[in-house]
């Protein structure tokens, strides 16, 4: 199949291969050859040296409006449609992106980033990728400067040179912040972003290098290799573990919530002052430089075990628009502030962002008609796991809905397990209607796990993955946590990595969680 795509006047011939948490501490590999080519520039998380995407598998609806990106504009919703692509046959380790063959006359450039010097000062909160689809990606940054502003989208070609899929004139928000929504991306591509500070050909400053791996096509499945963490309290800084994950060069990332610990703030230079100083850490961005994230959020950002029924509104919508600020998530047009999205990376897995936190009402806990999602997200949930193709359905649920030891019950109303009603209505329809390949990934209770949701019954074939905590105190409670249901415990800061590979009989993923010092703690290779 070819395609010509237009990318704000660099045309590219695409070419498809048929080969192919609790209180806080508020101070807050298979055959297939990969594509060549070294990342130029230094900077951020490692994102100099060769190229090659790593293994990652799917589609997702393409994001894009075209041409021209403007600052904070977040154009289409999560689910943007796609055209779907014939089945391709892909070995079961299979890493190499689509072949892309730049049209040199207009999409090969001369460019070097390492020939710029390094602005932290204009960028002091760096860069960040996340939302990805197989045809688009978000990039954020927050710029501190007053020059012209360029972003450049590229992969390395020859020495000196770049095939370059996006260039964009950006201009930041009143307060600094730049959001692009950048479309029409070769799919399953390592790909490398940069803002430009000046005009063309002199500029005088840039930002981190970024790297992100776009989606595959719908009906690949190549095996995806992807992390996630949680509860990274600011006054726990430095976050071993998140550079560790920085080097591991994932397809994506999971940030499962409690990213940033907001418990003191009130008014919206509360909340941005929380932000800006998280996300410029060092070791965050070690992480964020390296691969985009798909980012759901907990109580910390707002604060702690927050109550959407009695919370000061003001508040809360200081808190919501900060959260929106600082990452680079796409923005649904007919519900702004929605959390909950869904991506799908070809027929290999679907990631299903849920919003745990915003639409719960406590008042209904203990009810039948109890409402821990909204009936509106729960309907799209069980919709989406019902109409997946995809091999793996991945649920980021920021509170887990694993059945907990009784001792832990004092806590219940802050979970899954406070609102019975709708938790069962959720495992039911995934257990009634025999819904396979679904892995539940959580955070906030301060612990690393590997559990079956229920110790007995049809809820023990389920399994949940508490990844982290990223940078927190262990929970003292983690010690209650038995076999068989607890396989793994630990209340050691930690990242997870997860290998999903569709094309074993049968499917599986392998479960790895890694230390500060990139020690593994535990691994294991489940079957779906």
């Amino acid at each position: 199949m070819r395609r010509l795509a237009w990318l704000g006047g660099v045309s590219v011939l695409v070419v498809q291969l048929v080969l192919a948490c609790g209180g806080s501490s508020d101070d807050d590999g298979g055959s297939g050859g990969k594509s060549s080519g070294g990342a130029a520039g230094s900077g951020g998380g490692g994102t100099s040296g060769s190229g090659g995407a790593s293994g990652s598998g799917g589609s997702g609806g393409a994001s894009g409006s075209g041409g021209v990106a403007g600052s904070d504009a977040s154009v289409g919703g999560s689910d943007a449609g796609a055209d779907a692509a014939p089945d391709v046959s892909v070995d079961a380790l299979v890493d190499a992106p689509i072949d892309v063959v730049p049209d040199a006359a207009s999409s090969e450039i001369d460019f070097d980033p390492t020939t710029i010097p390094e602005s932290k000062t204009s960028f002091p909160s760096g860069i960040q990728s996340g939302d990805v689809t197989w045809g688009g990606a978000m990039v954020w940054t927050y710029y501190g400067g007053t020059s012209p502003l360029l972003l450049r989208v590229y992969r390395p070609s020859t020495a000196g040179k770049v095939s370059l899929y996006h260039e964009s004139v950006v201009t930041p928000s009143a307060d600094g912040y730049v959001h692009v929504d950048v479309p029409a991306l070769p799919p399953h591509t390592e790909l490398f972003y940069v803002f430009l500070e000046g005009s063309s050909p002199s500029f005088s400053g840039r930002s981190a290098v970024g790297r992100f791996v776009t989606a595959p096509l719908p009906g690949q499945k190549p095996a995806v290799r992807f992390g996630g963490t949680s509860c990274t309290d600011n006054g726990k800084a430095p976050f071993p573990p998140l550079s560790h994950a920085g080097a591991e060069k994932l397809d994506f990332f999971i940030l499962a919530g409690d990213t940033t610990y907001n418990d003191s703030a009130n008014t919206l230079s509360q909340y941005r002052a929380k932000w800006l100083g998280q996300m410029g850490q060092a070791t965050y961005q070690a992480l964020l430089t390296s691969t985009g994230h798909y980012a759901t959020w907990d109580d910390h950002e707002v604060d702690n075990d927050w109550n959407p029924e009695t919370i000061d509104k003001t508040r809360l919508a200081n808190a919501t628009q900060a959260f929106f600020e600082h990452l680079p998530i796409r923005r649904d047009n007919s519900s702004p502030n929605r959390i909950w999205r869904s991506f799908k990376w070809g027929e290999t897995l679907e990631v299903f962002v849920l919003d745990s936190r915003s639409e719960r009402k406590p008042s209904t806990a203990s009810g039948p008609n109890a409402q821990y999602l909204s009936p509106a997200q729960m309907t799209w949930l069980k919709n989406g796991l019902s109409t997946s193709s995809a091999t793996f359905k991945v649920i980021v649920t920021s509170v887990p809905i694993t059945n907990m030891p009784t001792l832990w019950d004092l806590y219940a109303v802050d979970r899954w397990e406070g609102y019975p009603a709708q938790r069962k209505e959720l495992l039911d329809h995934i257990t009634g209607t025999g819904i396979k390949g679904t892995l539940f990934v959580a955070g906030d209770f301060h612990l690393g796990a590997s559990a079956q949701v229920e110790p007995s019954g049809a809820g023990a074939a389920l399994r949940e993955v508490f990844v982290g905590p990223g940078g927190q105190s262990g929970n003292p409670l983690t010690a209650t946590l038995g076999a068989p249901q607890f396989e793994f415990k630990t209340g050691t800061n930690n990242y997870v990595t997860f290998l999903a590979d569709p094309n074993t009989t049968p499917p599986t993923v392998k479960v790895t969680f890694i230390d500060g010092a990139g020690a593994k703690l535990f691994e294991k290779t489940y079957s779906f």
